[in-house]
């Protein structure tokens, strides 16, 4: 693995990307023309991690080196034209007025001037999505948009929202325990029929009762995993959610 051009890059982290490279498996189906874009995209992806945000990928050249049936090993060059370093500059958001800015703005950890990781980008919208999802907006949805101060470099995204209907708890529904079983998980359950639906308590329901299901597995039909013996009917005209357990044999 070689990179060319003019790198300003940092050589330790050259390395890191190279090293991730070679130990990484590829699709042996997959011919030299795809493993050089799969490849090339993977390093702009990592340069963008590290500032450079404009990073382009000008040629990738592969060449096999030995093959075998178990497997092949190839060199591969790239030529970098890595662009200037990018900073943070701030956050801003558009339709999203559930939560405060405030406390949006911290789900994206970063300070300005930090360098600029689109990394970064991705996990606060994931935990942007957590969030809302906590609030019942379970059709929350987020599209990034960048603005760029090229005189400082400076990349400020505007985080464009659709925050949907907010939707609330019906009853639970279980079908094929027998009642004692079943008022036990009904207790257990963290949502009560009218709560705001809340996807991260459900999810974590799930985990904690894990213990519970390996305690009882005799009174269940048969091997119980509360995600895959779970669905929910919803209402989007009522913004109603009605979880179902289904513990019902397989047919």
């Amino acid at each position: 693995m070689n990179f060319e051009g003019d790198i300003h890059l940092p050589v330790p982290v050259q390395e890191q990307i190279a090293t991730s490279l070679k130990q990484g498996s590829w699709s042996s189906e997959a011919n030299l023309n795809e493993l050089s874009n799969e490849v090339g995209e993977y390093a702009r992806m990592k340069w963008q991690q590290n500032g450079y945000f404009k990073m382009e990928v000008k040629t990738t050249e592969t060449s096999m080196l030995t093959s075998n049936a178990a497997e092949q090993a190839v060199a591969v060059n790239i030529d970098v034209e890595e662009g200037p370093l990018y900073r943070w500059g701030g956050i801003s958001f558009r339709n999203a007025t559930r939560f405060p800015q405030e406390q949006l703005r911290a789900l994206f950890r970063f300070q300005p001037g930090d360098i600029f990781n689109t990394d970064e980008v991705r996990v606060g919208l994931d935990a942007l999505r957590k969030l809302y999802g906590s609030a019942g907006y379970i059709n929350f949805t987020s599209v990034p948009d960048t603005q760029i101060d090229e005189a400082n470099r400076r990349v400020s995204p505007i985080i464009d929202g659709d925050e949907g209907k907010q939707f609330r708890a019906g009853q639970l529904v279980i079908i094929g325990l027998d009642q004692s079983l079943a008022a036990t998980l009904r207790h257990k359950w963290p949502l009560k029929p009218g709560d705001v639906y809340n996807a991260s308590s459900v999810i974590e329901f799930f985990k904690s009762e894990e213990e519970f299901l390996k305690e009882n597995a005799s009174l269940f039909p048969r091997p119980a995993n509360l995600t895959d013996n779970s669905a929910q009917q919803i209402d989007e005209q009522n913004g109603i959610i009605t979880p179902i357990l289904d513990f019902r044999p397989c047919q």
